[in-house]
This record gives structure tokens, C-alpha cells and sequence, in this order.
């Protein structure tokens, strides 16, 4: 029979509140690669509810955990070069960004921590992580020696190149080196209360693996972000042509072209008090460009037409662009015929040489009978 041997170390954290005992031990089934804060009944209960990446200002927080913390994870710095935790999350729209990122944090080996804020798409098989999206290099300093945990807030606004909700579901974590810094945990909620939320480890030794798989307690990391609206809605629209001129009864013809130059997809509104023929609706997403022709028919007056484009996004009022295009009428002065040779011959004159011939020949029917 094979004995298993179970590694212990025990330290002694002196707070506040007392003496805390941890215990720093191998996680079940995580192998030399896994190691958890593994905190004794002794110690202090978190902090009721986290106060960071709770959403503000317009933000909207997404929070798995529950506040509490009663553990923390991490990899063995005799072994791992390589630890990252991830979580799942769900953007809240597509037009939403990324905007802060907020970790809790504990330690059993000093005080700061040089580590990365991690993006990775769901598209590893079976929707685990794949291809990494982003990596953003921070610092946190005063990292508690004890439960509670400490809380550490990120302002991505400013960082360019980091996913959107048009992403869809992604990973969002932290990679950091055991060895170089070792004994620094990031917390886990394990309450029975909280619902398992999806989340991975690797570590440079091997792949991605459920994190359940080397913490059987585990229910969610203290991982939390916010998002924003960051959608900017913009179009272009023209209507040709700027000026047109029409016989008297004939048809006026326009082209109405917008181009959605956002990044959100948009229903586009036209409206024309003039000619009903160019009222429309459809859907732009963005950089894709529509258009289409509208014709008045039997036009017999001069007039400006003004086509009112306007734009929306799931029901808030977009750009509007007003444009206005001129119809000119040509006058009903004279009617011409084509002769046979090819030339146009004037019928005015011919009618009122028509009519006088007429008169005479009356005026000289009546002189006979009159003699008669």
C-alpha cells in the first residue's frame, strides 16, 4: 500500500483582532502545482460585501462572488512560474466597454504584487479559454498579511486594445509569477450559498483546467469588473441630385445614400414631407452603407425638397442629417411636333394662321349669301 504524504506549514499572523493560525497546504487534486491561503476557524470573517466594481456613475458592476472570502489560490513558487485565474463573464450589451477591473488580494509573503490583468476569448474547446485578447501589466501594494482581503481597483478607460462587450462572453482574470512573488493569494468565495460560476486555471506546467479541479470548494474568484456605454453613434447621408430639371408633367428622380460611420448598429429613419415615394426604414451596423431612388411623379411646379435621415440605436435618438435638393420645372410656353425632315416646326402660328383663314372664308360665305 502506498502511503500519501500531505505537506503542512504553519504560520502565525499576528492582527489586530489576535492571533490568526493559517494553513498554506497542497489543494486536493492540484498535485506540487496548486497551493491555497487555506485559512483557519480562527480567523476573522470577511468584509460584508465588497464595495469596488459595484457599478456607478452609469457603470454597471458584474459580481459573481458574494463579498465574503474564506480562501485564497495561487501556485506552489517552488514548482510554478505561472499562475492565472480566470472567471467568465457576460457583457451587459455589446455597445458596453470595459471600463475597471477589481481584484481581492491576500498574503502570506509580503506586502506587493506585480501581476497582469488577463483577457482571453471562450473559444477553447467546449468554450474554455483560447486565444488570448489583451494583458494589462499592474501593481498592488499593502496587500493584507491576513483575512480580510484587500480590495484593488483598475481604470481601463484609458487602455487602448482591450475587448468589448461586442466580444461576447470572455475570461477576465490575473497572471502573476509564484516564484518572484510568492505567497500571494487571490481570494476565492466558497461559500456553499454561492452559485459554482465558471472559472479556469493554467499554470506553466500545463493547460487550462476547471478550478474546481484543484480547489474542490471552490465557487468564485474575488474577480470583478464594470462596464459602460461606449457606443458612438454616427452616419453620413447624401441626397442627389442637388439640383434637377424636369419637363412640365414629368418625373423627379432622387438617390437617398446613407452609410452608418459608428459603432452601432442603427435603424435608420427618411422622412420626406414632399415625396412619400423616399420615406424608408432599415438597419445599418457599422460601415455598412444603403441606398435607393425615389421618384415624384407628374411634377408641374418648381420646389425644394428637404429629406430629413435620422438615426437611433435600441430607442435612443442618434445623428440627424437634413439635406435639401432642388427641383426645377420647365415652363409650358410652346408644344413642338417633329416634322418628317427631322425639324421642329412651331404650332403656334400655324393654328393662328389656321383660325384667320378660317374667319375669311366665313366672312366671304356669308357676303354671297347675303347677295344672293
Amino acid at each position: 500500500m502506498k502511503k500519501t504524504r500531505s505537506f503542512l506549514v504553519v504560520l502565525f499572523t499576528v492582527l489586530t483582532v489576535g492571533i490568526l493560525t493559517v494553513s498554506l497546504a497542497m489543494a486536493q487534486g492540484g498535485g506540487n502545482s496548486a497551493v491555497e491561503f487555506g485559512a483557519a476557524a480562527a480567523a476573522p470573517a470577511s468584509p460584508s460585501g465588497g464595495t469596488l466594481c459595484t457599478g456607478s456613475g452609469g457603470s454597471v458592476g458584474i459580481i459573481h462572488d458574494d463579498g465574503t472570502f474564506e480562501n485564497g489560490y495561487s501556485g506552489n513558487p517552488s514548482t510554478i512560474s505561472t499562475f492565472e485565474v480566470l472567471n467568465l463573464f457576460n457583457p451587459v450589451d455589446p455597445s458596453y466597454a470595459y471600463t475597471r477591473f477589481c481584484v481581492a488580494l491576500v498574503s502570506l509573503g509580503g506586502p506587493n504584487l506585480d501581476f497582469e490583468i488577463i483577457f482571453y476569448d471562450n473559444d477553447g474547446p467546449s468554450n474554455t479559454p483560447g486565444t488570448q485578447l489583451a494583458a494589462v501589466p499592474v501593481s498592488a501594494v499593502g496587500i493584507p498579511g491576513g483575512l480580510p482581503c484587500g480590495w484593488y481597483e483598475y481604470d481601463l478607460t484609458a487602455v487602448a486594445g482591450l475587448p468589448t462587450g461586442a466580444n461576447g462572453d470572455i475570461f477576465i482574470g490575473v497572471r502573476y509569477n509564484p516564484m518572484t512573488f510568492p505567497s500571494r493569494f487571490t481570494c476565492a468565495d466558497q461559500s456553499a450559498t454561492t452559485p459554482l460560476w465558471p472559472g479556469y486555471l493554467q499554470f506553466n506546467t500545463g493547460g487550462w483546467t476547471p478550478i474546481q479541479n484543484s480547489f474542490a470548494t471552490y465557487r468564485a474568484m474575488g474577480l470583478r469588473v464594470e462596464m459602460a456605454f461606449s457606443g458612438q453613434p454616427d452616419i453620413d447621408a447624401n441626397v442627389s441630385p442637388d439640383t434637377q430639371t424636369v419637363p412640365f408633367g414629368g418625373d423627379a428622380t432622387f438617390t437617398v445614400a446613407v452609410t452608418n460611420t459608428g459603432n452601432l448598429t442603427l435603424t435608420i429613419t427618411v422622412t420626406d414631407a414632399l415625396v412619400p415615394d423616399c420615406d424608408n426604414s432599415f438597419d445599418l451596423g457599422p460601415d455598412e452603407s444603403y441606398s435607393y431612388n425615389c421618384v415624384d411623379t407628374q411634377v408641374t411646379t418648381s420646389y425644394s425638397n428637404t429629406v430629413v435621415i435620422s438615426s437611433e440605436f435600441d430607442g435612443v435618438p442618434g445623428p440627424t442629417i437634413t439635406e435639401t435638393v432642388s427641383v426645377i420645372v420647365e415652363p409650358p410656353t410652346s408644344v413642338s411636333l417633329s416634322s418628317f425632315d427631322g425639324q421642329s416646326t412651331n404650332l403656334l402660328p400655324m393654328l393662328l394662321g389656321g383660325l384667320v383663314m378660317i374667319i375669311l372664308a366665313s366672312s366671304i360665305i356669308l357676303r354671297r349669301r347675303q347677295a344672293a
